[in-house]
């Protein structure tokens, strides 16, 4: 079993998840991305910030997931720049790190177009391209070049509310908060399984829907074995999504290896069995040990009560204590006294 970083990095590499994801977030659940149509992109980040004393000093940024895409509208082909940060943990400086990813591929693009016409310029012996040399990059955009959309997801994977800021504007220390207006927000785009409502897990289309909802109510015992046995999608799950189901909500469900498809119904049967025979095992070891200590009491009470008797007894023939007053000590009657211990009064 992986680190959950490793594991949603992973699980959300695949096209399939990747898709599905956007299309619910975007789409309502509609098909519009093909998984076919998602190509990989380079994840590193880089910016090119003046340091100190106006050197340019290089900054390296890793998105989790990058894909381009290509979504058609009326017959005509939109181009998309998809990403997903994968959070199993709250990260309260999300919105920042989001804004910081999406400027860094904005950036690239315009970078790109300033290299391209530097080299058409060149090609074409242009005398303005020994001018264009020294321009500040993000002064090479032309007018008609026009950059394609970025859109990062986040989706976090606890089951708990996200608590942490949702945008930039909640970040900011701002007693006035009339300047807002003037401050661009940037709020985060993000995915919690507690906040999708049960019948919207319909809209996807993959195991992503049986992942989700399980780790919506994993801390819901009674409701997590209702959904799990209600749903047989459960019973053949893909190896990848039970290892995130393992790994994400801590459940035992001992993955075996080379096993493609798991079945999560039966291990969560097994796991309630198995906690039903510890817990009666337990109950009965505690009450074999509890009757002997009770045991030991009793006796221990048995033995004192006797020992105090004799005593009595002896005062009694030595003619140091009358029988009616022993009797009285012990809480017996005269004739009681009598016949346990053989005297007359």
């Amino acid at each position: 079993m992986g680190t959950p970083d490793t594991v949603t990095k992973t699980l959300m590499s695949e096209n399939k998840y990747f898709a599905d994801v956007f299309n619910y977030f975007l789409y309502g659940g509609k098909q519009v991305i093909n998984p076919e149509k998602l190509s990989v992109k380079d994840v590193t980040e880089i910016a090119l910030p003046y340091g100190t004393n106006g050197k340019i000093t290089a900054v390296q940024k890793h998105r989790d997931v990058l894909k381009s895409a290509i979504i058609m509208e009326d017959s005509n082909a939109a181009y998309l720049l998809l990403g997903i940060e994968n959070q199993t943990d709250i990260n309260n400086a999300m919105p920042v790190k989001n804004m910081l990813y999406d400027s860094l591929q904005y950036s690239y693009q315009v970078r790109l177009f300033g290299k391209k016409h530097r080299d058409e310029e060149e090609k074409n012996n242009s005398t303005e391209s020994t001018k264009q040399k020294n321009v500040d990059f993000l002064s090479e955009l032309h007018k008609e070049d026009k950059l394609v959309p970025v859109i990062t997801l986040t989706l976090y994977f606890g089951a708990d509310d996200w608590t942490a800021p949702k945008s930039l504007h909640e970040m900011l220390d701002v007693p006035d908060k009339s300047i807002l207006k003037y401050v661009p927000d940037y709020p985060i785009n993000l995915i919690t399984p507690k906040n999708i409502p049960d019948g919207d897990f319909d809209k996807f289309q993959t195991e992503m829907k049986q992942l989700l909802k399980y780790i919506k109510y994993s801390n819901d015992r009674n409701k997590l074995d209702e959904i799990v046995h209600q749903d047989p999608a459960y019973e053949s799950i893909s190896r990848e999504v039970a290892t995130a189901i393992e790994t994400l909500t801590n459940t035992k469900l001992n993955i075996k290896k080379g096993k493609k498809v798991f079945n999560v119904t039966n291990a969560i049967d097994e796991m309630k069995a198995f906690a039903k025979a510890e817990g009666k095992a337990e109950g009965r070891a505690e009450g074999r040990a509890e009757g002997r200590a009770e045991g030991r009491a009793e006796g221990k009470a048995e033995g004192r009560a006797e020992g105090i008797f004799e005593a009595l007894i002896g005062l009694v023939k030595d003619g140091l204590l009358p029988l009616a007053v022993a009797a009285q000590r012990l809480n017996m009657t005269v004739s009681e006294f009598e016949a346990k211990s053989g005297l007359k009064a």
